[in-house]
Parts: C-alpha cells; structure tokens; sequence
C-alpha cells in the first residue's frame, strides 16, 4: 500500500500478509456512522475511520501505532477484555457488549461495541476489529428512567416529596440547577416547586405566561428545548432579559386534555444540544406527573366531598370504603389508564374464611365487626394511590395501580398477616379471623369482568387449598366458582 493511501483511509502498515484484507476493512469502514477500528495481535491500532477520530477526538496520527488501552476508561477492563476477546486464542466470533470509555479530553462515554477477531490472509492473524456507537444518552436515559420509578413507586413519599424528588431527578439528569413545576391559568404562570441553586424564585410567585420560556412549550403542546439563547433571537425575550437563561428544556402538563402547567428545567450556563433522547425523556417526566397530579386531585375532591348523595353513591354503608359500584368504576379507570401508559394494574380479590361459621356462633353483629375491621385495617396499610372496596358480603376488592404481580402479592401477604395477628372480641371471647386472597395482574388489555374472573379463580384454589393464604391467578380457564 502506498503511504498517500494510507493517509487517506487511515491505516497503518500491517505486520503479516494480509494488506489486501486491511485495505477493504479501510474503505468499507470510511464513511460508517459508528467508530470503527482495527488491531494487530498486539493490540496496537492499526486503522481508524474518522468516525474513531471524531468519537474520542484525537488526531488519526496520535492513534495510529498506540495500543487500544488508551481508549478504555478504566485499565482492568482493558486487561479483561484482552483475557476475554482480544488475543491469539479468542474464538473467531464478534460478540457485541456494553464498555467504559475515556476520550482525549479526558470526558468517558459508554459505547455499545461489536467486537472480536477476523483472520488475515491463510490464516494469519488475528486482527482484532471494533465497532463502537456512543450510548451514552441511551444509558443516562435508562438510569434516570429507573430512578423515575423507584421515586413514584416509593410508598413513604407524599404527593409533594415524589413531585420534589422529580425536580431534583432531573436537574441531576440534565445538568441544570434549576427545577420548576408550574400551575398556568388564565395566562398567569404560578411556581407550585422548584429547586434552584442559582436564583431567587420561590413557590407561589406568578409571572406572565409570555414572559418565561414556556410560553414556545405551551404553543408545541410538547416538550421544547432550546440551548445558547444569548446567541439566537430568544436573546430579546423577557426571560433571557430578567434571568440570563441560556438553557432550557420542558414539557406541559395536562389534565383532562387541557395543559395546567408545566415542567421544566434551566440554567445561565450553556448546557450543550439537546437530543431526541432528552425530549423523550422530559415527556415521560411530564407524563408521571400528569398521572400524579390527576390522582392527587382526585383523592382531594373525593376526601372534600361532603354531600351525603354522593357519599351514599360511592360509598359501602357497614365499613365506610367503596362499595361495588365505586370500585368498579376505579377499576375501569385504572385499565384504561394502565393501557395508556402501559403500566401493571392488580387487583386482589379477598374473602373471610368460614364466615358463615363466625355469624351462627357469635351472631351478625360479630360478623359486620370483622368486616369494619377488615375495611379499617385494608385501608390504614394501602398506599394512597390504592382503593378498597366491597366486593359483596364479606367479599373485597383490593385494587393496586403501578403494581406488578411480585408487589402485589407482597401486599397481600401482608394484609392477611395483619388480619391473623388482629382478631376480633366479641362479648370479651377474642374471635379468631383469617382471610384468603386471588390476585390477578394485567396490562389493562382486559375487562373488568376477566380480571375478576381470573382472581376469582384463584381465590377459590385458596380456599381449596387449606384457607388463609393468597395465590396468583393464572389465565382464564374456565367459568368462576363461588366459594
């Protein structure tokens, strides 16, 4: 190969037979989106294309001739990789995994990388050839996702702390020190939150609409982001004006349809392009907070409600907690919104244990005890996103959005525990109680007749096998037993 060659395609000379095949891995590789490179056995880089140059931004020169462990963010994983991977013994397949990298700036990144060995001409070799995309976004993504939903699924957080802890997910996330929720109405922009390490603004102040940058989030009806506003026309807007914002990313906040607010976040330093990846993202925020703002007002209004109608509608009259109709009406609200978001729904159907028995021993008045008892302890020990109600007779409903079928039988168990240690005095005799429970789990992809069904069917392999004990349901099978 001729040295303006290997200018060109940036390679350097192969130490075996096997120029040939380096050359077509050159060309081949030119213009690939992903960083691409190759090794010699020693592991020293032997060609790069520019994507490599642009990704860890050194100079072809500086890579050429270097072993890959400059490009690795941490030693050990060089060395484990060269056990692993790289070397004369490797089986001649790529297998593709997730690394640590460090650039010539010294910033690291995750990069996705296909990697492994190519023979060189008859045989000789291997060469070791790596396809690297940056997954950094992707990553940080998926933490803060993660971290999403251990704040929202943290049953010791109130409304308020969960909303907090989101405003303070995403400053960290997107690397600004400003977190703002916000209530808009009537074209007046009020702060409800906010953390903020670098301004004065504090909860309850107002401004107009027009003049904070989430007026262009309101007009998208979606997420906007917009970076180095100093140097584009938004340098004349009346945010930039009053607060020096150079950076700024949010999303709306509906309810009903309708935007009530929004979520934001900012900074008066540059904080780089944003990606689809970061709009993405401050959407799904938004979209929990949608759900958390619109549970929060609804546990409010039902809480405020005081017409004795209404409460006679909703409400089992013996235990004070939702009675059929109610809980029907929850549940078919908890599917759709499951199916929206695609978010597990349980539901937990629980039955008294020889109930009948309990009413011929210790009379009625024992009986509507225990199930006040039940309603009383069920509704102390659910999260506040959770309902009870009654199912019919000594029957009951627990219904446990956000949940999966693991934390749902969490949940049971420990309701029935609770209900064994309790008891129940009647005429000074203290009265044994037990409950059984059959759980079903869903998508929301099914009505509320087969969720009910399914759970049915286990409560009744509950009772069958021995009583006080809760059991997962399976599938539909076949038509529900009453117990």
């Amino acid at each position: 190969m001729k040295p303006s060659d290997e200018a060109a395609t940036g390679t350097h000379t192969f130490p075996y037979d096997g120029e040939a095949l380096q050359t077509v891995l050159a060309h081949t590789f030119a213009l690939m989106p992903e960083a691409v490179l190759l090794a010699d056995t020693d592991r020293r880089i032997i060609m790069v294309n520019d994507a490599a140059v642009a990704l860890f931004r050194y100079a072809r020169e500086e890579l050429l001739g270097r072993t890959t462990q400059m490009l690795y963010a941490h030693r050990a994983d060089f060395q484990e990789t060269g056990r692993t991977r790289y070397n004369r013994r490797a089986a001649h397949h790529t297998q593709t995994y997730l690394m640590r990298y460090r650039r010539k700036d010294g910033s690291e990144f995750d990069g996705e990388t296909i990697g492994g060995p190519i023979l060189g001409a008859e045989g000789d070799g291997p060469m070791f050839l790596g396809i690297i995309r940056d997954q950094s976004a992707r990553v940080a993504n998926e933490h803060a996702l993660h971290g999403l939903h251990a704040i929202t699924s943290d049953q010791s957080l109130s409304f308020a702390d969960r909303r907090h802890a989101i405003l303070e997910l995403g400053c960290e996330h997107f690397g600004m020190p400003i977190g703002m929720v916000s209530h808009i109405e009537d074209q007046a922009y009020q702060v409800v939150d906010i953390v903020d390490g670098v301004s004065d603004i504090k909860p309850g102040q107002v401004f107009p609409v027009s003049e904070t940058y989430c007026c262009h989030t309101i007009v998208a009806e979606g997420p906007f982001a917009v970076d180095r506003t100093g140097e584009g026309e938004l340098c004349e807007h009346p945010c930039y004006q009053r607060f020096a914002l150079e950076s700024y990313i949010g999303a709306p906040l509906t309810l009903d349809g309708q935007i009530v607010g929004t979520l934001n976040f900012s900074s008066t330093e540059p904080t780089g392009e944003f990606t689809t990846y970061d709009l993405d993202l401050i959407g799904m925020f938004a979209q929990w907070l949608d759900h958390e703002i619109a549970r929060e007002r609804d546990l409010l209004a039902l809480r405020g409600a005081q017409d004795e109608l209404a409460r006679l509608a909703l409400t089992d009259e013996l235990t004070g907690i939702y009675n059929r109709r109610a809980i029907g009406a929850r549940m078919q609200e908890e599917l759709n919104r499951a199916q929206r978001y695609a978010q597990p729904v349980s539901v937990a159907l629980v039955d008294f244990d020889r109930f009948k028995q309990l009413n011929d021993q210790h009379g009625h008045i024992a009986g509507d005890r225990a199930l006040q008892l039940f309603a009383e302890l069920a509704t102390k020990q659910l999260r506040n996103l959770d309902s009870v109600g009654r199912w019919g007779g000594e029957e009951f409903v627990l219904l446990l959005p956000n949940t999966d079928a693991n934390a749902a039988m969490t949940t049971a168990q420990r309701l029935l525990e609770t209900i064994r240690g309790a008891g129940c005095t009647v005429d000074g005799t203290a009265v044994p109680l037990t409950v059984s429970a059959g759980l079903a789990t869903t998508q929301g992809d099914e009505s509320i007749e087969t969720l009910i069904d399914r759970a049915d069917q286990a409560l009744y392999e509950a009772k069958a096998n021995g009583r006080d004990q809760a059991i997962a349901g399976s599938a539909l099978s076949g038509p529900s037993r009453s117990i």
